[in-house]
């Protein structure tokens, strides 16, 4: 698992690092209130922030929706960066339905979760003193509980999802993963090491 994590790792930075410079773009947003505000026209410059604000948010969270399948192509897929993210780029414009409503399901578990959580903790603060150190006992349980359950069935979900969608089943992955790494030849040392 580990040797697998190495393999992919430098893939999934690339690609990590293209998908920012993606997101650059977005802060062409910004350009109008900015000459607005050069200008020396405040109330305009302040409804044009607002507005890019805006837009630039719509601009992330529609990259966000359309690159969301990338590490799964490039780990799942065994592809590299940028063949990594045109895969994943085609699969989510073939399955827009299906992406965004499983999307939808997992933020929706999320929002439901923490709507549970408010209520609780909003309920622990009429004990005055131990409401407190109650409430941090329920978060940390409730933090631990979103890292062991809910990521990793939101992953799973998403893989099977991108499995389903590539005609790939269950226990076919297409590189060879060995079961034990190679061992790297000792060399010897002329005599001892003073640090």
């Amino acid at each position: 698992m580990i040797y697998y994590g190495k393999k992919k790792f430098l893939g999934l930075f690339f690609a990590y690092i293209l998908i920012f410079l993606i997101t650059i773009p977005g802060l062409l947003f910004f350009i109008p209130a900015v000459i607005a505000f050069l200008s020396k026209m405040i109330n305009v410059g302040v409804s044009l922030l607002v507005f890019g604000f805006a837009m630039w948010m719509l601009y992330q969270l529609a990259l966000n929706i359309i690159l969301i399948l990338v590490p799964y192509a490039i780990v799942i897929g065994d592809l590299g960066a940028i063949e990594g993210i045109k895969k994943g780029y085609r699969l989510v414009m073939k399955n827009k339905l299906s992406v965004v409503f499983l999307l939808f399901v997992t933020q929706a578990l999320l929002w439901g979760c923490d709507l549970v959580i408010q209520v609780i903790t909003s309920l622990m603060n009429v004990i005055p003193l131990l409401g407190i150190f109650i409430n941090l006992g329920i978060w940390i349980l409730y933090i631990i509980f979103i890292v062991v359950v809910i990521t990793p069935l939101s992953v799973v979900w998403w893989t099977r999802l991108y499995m389903d969608r590539t005609g790939m089943k269950p226990g076919e992955i297409p590189t060879e993963i060995p079961a034990t790494p190679a061992q790297a030849p000792e060399t010897p040392t002329p005599g001892p090491i003073y640090v």
